[in-house]
């Protein structure tokens, strides 16, 4: 088991080396920024304005006591495991299924929609054009990744995703450290049961935009709401 996570972290070493010099981060302010206090566990959000929608910082970190819905993240070997969830948890949150994420939410917040990510991208410099294609597009992922010590960026975190398949004997939450990936509320209406995510690489500055199916796969989520 130790083997496959070296493997996977030597590649994502090695696609980071082959892409550093492709880098280029632009900077963009948020209208307004606040805090968010979640009144069913305490947890205190971070949000910025972009155009007319306030986005949380933080990942979803609403636990939901259902394995069917909701994941922490559990040590892939014998580290101790209280110590290790802790530590993951809360630096990303959960990972949830899409139904998990809605019933997640915040009260006054939303999974966005595709429409939601893809007006935030053009606030980072997307093109409307580039928006609407699949697969990997726009070169603002870099800026979207982007943490700063004021709390005023999205800084999305490359967190991952859990999954109840079983692949190779690796553990079942996968490639953290090398993709983050986040749903959106919006049905793929090309596809039965298939929901638009978002997906970083932290070694691209492009991001991608495709469908995958709700029920197996758990994504993290960042929550948004109309601003006020």
């Amino acid at each position: 088991m130790k083997k496959y996570i070296f493997i996977a972290f030597a590649a994502c070493l090695l696609l980071t080396a082959c892409s550093k010099d492709d880098q280029h981060v632009i900077d963009v302010l948020p209208a307004n920024t606040g805090t968010y206090v979640d009144q069913r566990d305490g947890f205190v959000y971070h949000y910025a304005q972009y155009g007319d929608t306030d986005w949380m910082l933080d990942n979803g970190h609403y636990f939901i006591d259902d394995e069917t819905k909701c994941h922490k993240i559990i040590s892939p070997d014998d580290y101790d495991q209280e110590s290790y969830t802790k530590k993951y948890t809360k630096r990303y949150g959960y990972s949830y299924t899409l139904t998990g994420a809605k019933e997640a939410c915040p009260e006054g917040w939303r999974v966005p929609t595709d429409e939601d990510w893809r007006k935030l991208e053009q606030a980072y410099g997307m093109s409307a054009s580039e928006a609407l294609e699949r697969g990997w597009r726009g070169s603002c992922a870099y800026a979207m990744r982007e943490v700063k010590a004021d709390s005023t960026s999205l800084g999305i975190l490359m967190t991952g995703y859990y999954t109840s398949y079983t692949q190779m004997s690796t553990p079942e939450h996968r490639l953290m450290g090398c993709f983050g990936m986040f749903w959106t509320s919006s049905a793929d209406e090309t596809k039965e049961n298939e929901f638009f995510y978002r997906k970083f690489a932290y070694n691209r500055k492009e991001v991608w935009r495709d469908s995958t199916e709700d029920g197996h796969v758990f994504l993290f989520v960042r929550y948004c709401r109309d601003a006020k």
